[in-house]
């Protein structure tokens, strides 16, 4: 599953010939062309609507002291993650399946962004998030994902930059910004066309997103 994949087409549609056969009139080429035209925005237009939505997320910021994976949210965090909520549905809509780590710090993120106003169907918990290799936590990311339209991670550092470099389409817009470590509550967010896709350069990422100031 984890081979070379070359996935530019998911960032950038293919440009219409401007090369007109000879012979051919001069208004049957523009009618020509206005068809084509109207085909690749349909064509276009279709394929959006079927794409997958995939968002990787670092958990908010949390108190120091005590055992790691019990570590809860600081009032900061909380904020951040809250903060997130508005831009977050302006990407991705209702997100479908929700997954965290079970350590409490991503939990309870994912807890302030649905009291935020983020609509979430479905929860469930991927321990290898907080364990795992980038590998493993792919492969399990695509088993839960199934029918789910939108798909958001909440994860942990190093792993979800780790994660997100490495399944990036190197067309991606923001592809230059990944990789170089997450601030608490930053996401990024992208498309693919489906779960099948989610290897090495197989998801388009459209944008990174910080929390403003809490």
């Amino acid at each position: 599953m984890f081979g070379n994949f070359v996935a530019s087409h998911n960032c950038v549609a293919p440009a219409l010939s401007e090369q007109a056969p000879s012979g051919i009139p001069l208004l049957v080429m523009a009618i020509s062309r206005l068809l084509r035209s109207l085909r690749s925005l349909a064509t276009t237009r279709d394929r959006k609507a079927m794409m997958k939505k995939f968002a990787i997320m670092r958990h908010g910021l949390a108190e120091r002291g005590g055992r790691d994976y019990e570590r809860p949210l600081s009032r900061r965090g909380r904020e951040q993650a809250a903060l997130q909520a508005h831009s977050l549905k302006e990407n991705m809509g209702t997100i479908d399946l929700a997954i965290t780590s079970g350590a409490t710090r991503t939990v309870q993120t994912l807890v302030a962004l649905r009291s935020a106003g983020l609509q979430v169907a479905h929860v469930a918990e991927v321990p290898l998030l907080y364990t795992g290799s980038w590998s493993e936590v792919v492969e399990e990311i695509a088993e839960k994902a199934g029918d789910a339209e939108s798909v958001l991670v909440i994860g942990h550092e190093p792993t979800v930059s780790l994660i997100s470099r490495l399944l990036a389409a190197e067309d991606s817009p923001v592809y230059t910004q990944l990789g170089y470590g997450f601030s608490t509550a930053q996401y990024v967010w992208g498309t693919l066309d489906s779960w099948d896709d989610l290897d090495r350069g197989g998801w388009c990422v459209r944008g990174l997103v910080r929390p403003a100031s809490a």
